[in-house]
């Protein structure tokens, strides 16, 4: 399995968040701006989304407690403050916690629950920040810039993992038992290769024959997991000629776990 360190991840929520505030300067581009890829958000709203993870991370940070801090409580913004002075202030001051703590240190996650790696935390923000970016691009009509492809191919496991999905041994994926969809990422050199089994909710880092496969660059196949690129001609997230499928992909679109 791919190891994303510390100092890397958090490289990656610094360039990443300053590009989606980049947007806020950009001349000729409102804030108000729809975001495609989230109906119904805007620009200032997704940097409001943005604002309250941060914040309520950070609150999970500070504290030890073998609980969540109050959702709403922590990730309180005065009303007269821009959504995008509020993303910066949370973005910073969660950076600053996870630079700081201890890397042993433990807190509390909401998929492994109390006494969880702090480590989960750095990693989720990182995969959290590279994703809204490209909301951020698709809502101001510019090019979706590609991360290190280690760095999106991270991202795979990451939303399998959030999704509930449990990884195991190649010899405990129950071949024939419902829909199993393998992807190959043909810029990684190691760990590149995720069989799913979407019935039982469980996948193996191997190449195995399965129903549905994907081929493609790792973060072509990113933005498949997390919604942010589509295989159908006719949506407005088509990933093109970025990804080779081979059997039902319209019975794998079907099947990605959403959260």
């Amino acid at each position: 399995m791919l190891q994303m360190d510390r100092t890397q991840c958090l490289d990656v929520v610094e360039h990443e968040g300053r590009r989606i505030l980049s947007f806020f300067d950009e001349p000729g581009l409102s804030s108000s701006a729809p975001v495609p890829s989230c109906p119904g958000w805007t620009l200032d709203e997704l940097a409001n989304h943005l604002g309250r993870v941060y914040s309520w991370v950070a609150a999970i940070l500070e504290c030890d407690s073998a609980g969540p801090p109050d959702r709403d409580q922590a990730a309180q913004q005065s009303e007269d403050q821009p959504p995008a002075e509020w993303m910066q202030t949370g973005l910073s001051r969660v950076v600053s916690l996870l630079r700081d703590l201890p890397e042993d240190a433990r807190r509390w996650s909401f998929v492994t629950g109390p006494d969880s790696p702090v480590a989960f935390w750095w990693r989720r923000q990182m995969h959290e920040t590279l994703i809204h970016r490209v909301d951020a691009e698709l809502a101001a009509g510019s090019e979706i810039t590609t991360p290190a492809a280690e760095i999106a191919a991270d991202g795979i496991p990451e939303h399998l993992d959030l999704n509930r999905c449990t990884r195991v041994e190649a010899q405990d994926i129950r071949l024939g038992e419902g829909l199993t969809i393998r992807l190959h990422a043909t810029d990684v050199e190691s760990d590149a290769e995720w069989t799913i089994d979407t019935v039982n909710r469980t996948y193996a880092a191997s190449h195995m024959k399965a129903d549905v496969a994907l081929r493609g660059p790792a973060w072509a196949l990113d933005r498949w997991c997390w919604r942010r690129g589509d295989l159908s001609p006719d949506s407005r997230l088509f990933l093109g000629d970025e990804v080779e499928t081979f059997g039902d992909w319209e019975t794998a679109e079907k099947a990605r776990p959403t959260l």
